[in-house]
């Protein structure tokens, strides 16, 4: 169980950061965009 737990926080982990990485991304097109 603990190490299903920690996979699953892991995965968890991983989309988080690439949902962040991809809004900073979009973010920083709007700006140049519209800059």
């Amino acid at each position: 169980m603990p190490q299903e737990a920690a996979g699953w926080f892991q995965g968890t982990i991983d989309v988080v950061r690439k949902f962040i990485w991809v809004l900073k991304f979009v973010s920083m097109e709007t700006h140049y965009l519209l800059s």
